[in-house]
């Protein structure tokens, strides 16, 4: 029987080097958009709010993300996600 190769570990950056908010008024927008999210679905441990982070859609392919300002994921639990 012949193994599979083992494939090389992909890494996936979490950051593209661009700056996340254009201003101040940009910045504080979200953050208090992701925290009325938040407090909107806190009840609901299958509800993950967050943003600016990377989501990669493509497995095996770091080049093909968004990085949306806010976003709402149902289904999955609240917890942090990956840190490097």
């Amino acid at each position: 029987m012949q193994l599979a190769p083992i494939e090389d570990e992909i890494d996936y950056p979490d950051t593209d080097g661009k700056p996340i908010a254009e201003s101040d008024f940009h910045r504080d927008s979200l953050f208090y958009l992701t925290e009325a999210l938040d407090a909107h679905f806190q009840e609901q441990p299958e509800v993950y709010v967050s943003g600016a982070l990377m989501l990669y859609y493509e497995e095996g392919n770091p080049n093909v993300f968004v990085a949306p300002d806010v976003f709402v994921v149902f289904g999955i639990p609240k917890h942090n996600r990956r840190i490097v």
